[in-house]
């Protein structure tokens, strides 16, 4: 699934490794999620989302999932 998940990060000068301690989350899961080798749950879209203060919506391209 699309996401803006690097930008975000890059915007905010974090890291991945800074994000997953943040999110409680492994690297390789965020990862994976972040270049598309993985569908995100809904809760883990949540999750970073509301980190970075977005909605799910503006982080992730939900009209696509099915």
């Amino acid at each position: 699934m699309k996401n803006k998940i690097k930008v975000l990060r890059a915007e905010h000068e974090i890291t991945l490794e800074k994000l997953s301690r943040a999110l409680g989350m492994s690297i390789k899961t965020l990862s994976f999620i972040e270049n598309r080798k993985v569908e995100p749950t809904v809760a883990s879209m949540r999750k970073i989302a509301g980190f970075f203060g977005k909605k799910v919506e503006e982080v992730f391209d939900i009209n696509n999932m099915w």
